[in-house]
C-alpha cells in the first residue's frame, strides 16, 4: 500500500547560487527548475519558478533546505 505525505520546503535563494565569470557567487534572475526523483533517471514531479530582481552577489553558497513532512 502505498503511503501519501506532504513535503513542504523552503528554497534559500543562496541554494542558486553560481560561480560568474568573474569568480564571484551570483543569483540571477530567471526561470528555475526544480526536479525531485529518486535519482537523476527517476524524475518524478518537477516544477518551475522565477527569481524575480536584480543579481545579487552573496557572500557563500548553502547546501540545504528546511523540510517539513507531514
Amino acid at each position: 500500500m502505498d503511503e501519501v505525505k506532504e513535503v513542504t520546503f523552503t528554497v534559500d535563494m543562496k541554494l542558486l547560487a553560481f560561480h560568474n565569470l568573474n569568480m564571484k557567487q551570483v543569483v540571477e534572475p530567471g526561470e528555475m527548475k526544480l526536479y525531485v526523483g529518486a535519482s537523476s533517471e527517476d524524475i518524478r514531479p518537477q516544477e518551475t519558478f522565477q527569481v524575480m530582481g536584480e543579481e545579487r552577489i552573496v557572500d557563500r553558497k548553502v547546501f540545504s533546505s528546511k523540510v517539513t513532512v507531514n
